[in-house]
């Protein structure tokens, strides 16, 4: 509210890079020098703390406005945060004395910057300063992502471009989120939004940075400009089709199933869909991909919710039959993939031996050989399972049970256990480009593992 003959004093959090205090300029013989700054920091300045840290020492900075006729003026604190826009409070100081902020620094390593604003009482601008302070890095290991809406939001999917920005979906939430900082906070896409319930459930992103966005009924969105701009393209079947997975293979096919068992691939980005297995009513499960070979061949997942049992299906392109696969070292395995070198993997529980077990093939099948088992330690079973690739060049995975582990392998012979000391869900995860090791949890959705 305006106050007739009152200096206003702006504080605002910004994002910027230097710090100072303002200095007079030299002038020339005879010249009029610049009146002295109405505003100095005269303490707090360049500290250092972590990310989110609050700073030890408050920011400090004086009124002085030499010759006022006022005494008492109105200071405006707004501080931008990363996450809801900004925050406004306000006091009052006698002309003279001191402002202190006690400054809790953004989740984004770097220099951070408070900018302060001197406005007369017509609101216009009459000095300003800044103080930096600087945010290290986070400290090795586990920490909660910051800015999440709802802390306890299932995680459908992550998926990264090129430029390292990460974007992820959750059940039941409409718009998908991203990070720009390597997982530390998450951000609602806003411009995603199509008014029917599009749920997003899976993303995947291709060598061109193109995004494609599976939602539970609501078909498939793609971006061509890093998720400035979405394109809805409808499947051609009706809308209310529950998704069962989205993932693009290395050969460049979109591959969308169904939760009825419904099977179809595009081969044009979205633009149309080839339906090679019909939907089956009947049916509640899921179909999950798994791998592609080299002759084209999908491998894919199938657990019926009737008696939650994997088995692994494969497609053949050229004639669209579906078949199980045989000669597999497990019974049900939940997990099959297949490596840059075209080595087959399978894991998932062996009930005789009580354990977790992985397999390698190096002849398509023919023989198998085991290279990684784990002992239960609980009293449910412990599976392989949610295998990848990821932008280190090494393999990971997960065993799924009481517990959480995430194991990472360059070789299939070594496998070093990442300890993920946080409260369990486990699932989905990404490597982010700093190598931030991010995945989902519960009760706090998402968790990321700093190097």
């Amino acid at each position: 509210m305006p106050v007739k003959n009152a200096l206003y004093f702006v504080l605002v959090l910004g994002l910027g890079l230097t710090g100072c205090v303002k200095k007079p300029e030299a002038v020339s013989p005879g010249v009029t020098p610049p009146p002295a700054s109405t505003i100095q920091a005269i303490g707090g300045a360049n500290q250092t703390d972590s990310v989110g840290g609050r700073l030890l020492d408050s920011v400090i900075v004086k009124i002085n406005e030499p010759g006022s006729k006022l005494n008492k003026y109105l200071v405006k604190i707004f501080q931008q945060t990363l996450c809801d826009g900004d925050s406004t409070s306000q006091q009052w100081v006698v002309n003279g004395h001191t402002v202190s902020y006690k400054w809790t620094l953004g989740d984004t390593p770097g220099i951070q910057v408070l900018k302060f604003q001197v406005l007369d009482s017509a609101q216009k601008i009459v000095d300003s300063i800044k103080v930096t302070a600087t945010a290290a890095p986070p400290a090795p290991g586990w920490h909660p992502a910051g800015c999440l809406v709802k802390k306890t939001w299932f995680l459908t999917t992550f998926g990264k471009l090129s430029t390292g920005r990460i974007y992820t979906g959750f059940d039941g939430c409409i718009n998908p989120y991203y990070s720009d900082d390597n997982g530390i906070t998450w951000h609602t896409l806003s411009n995603f939004y199509f008014g029917y319930y599009p749920n997003v459930e899976k993303i995947q992103v291709s060598p061109k940075d193109e995004i494609y966005i599976g939602s539970e009924l609501n078909g498939v969105f793609y971006s061509a400009d890093n998720g400035k701009t979405w394109d809805n393209r409808v499947l051609g079947w009706p809308l209310l089709t529950p998704i069962s997975d989205l993932a693009l293979t290395p050969g460049g096919q979109l591959f969308f199933t169904g939760a009825n068992r419904l099977i179809t691939i595009s081969n044009d980005k979205g633009m149309s869909w080839k339906t090679v297995q019909q939907a089956d009513d009947t049916f509640l499960g899921s179909l999950k991909y798994q791998a592609q070979d080299s002759n084209g061949n999908i491998y894919f997942c199938e657990i019926n919710d009737g008696n939650y049992l994997p088995v692994i299906k494969v497609l053949d392109p050229a004639t669209n039959a579906i078949t199980l696969l045989g000669n597999l070292p497990l019974p049900y395995p939940s997990a099959f993939y297949i490596d840059q070198k075209n080595n087959w993997y399978a894991g998932g529980f062996n009930s005789a031996a009580n354990e977790a077990e992985l397999y390698q093939s190096a002849d398509g099948g023919q023989t198998w050989k085991k290279v990684f088992s784990q002992a239960n330690d609980g009293a449910s079973s412990i599976y392989v399972d949610f295998m990848s690739r990821q932008s280190d060049g090494s393999y990971y995975f997960e065993l799924l049970g009481a517990n959480i582990y995430i194991y990472k392998t360059p070789d299939f012979v070594t496998f070093q256990n990442i300890k993920a000391s946080v409260p369990g869900y486990s699932g989905e995860y990404i490597l982010a480009a700093n190598g931030n090791f991010i995945m989902n949890s519960f009760p706090i959705s998402i968790w990321y593992d700093a190097p």
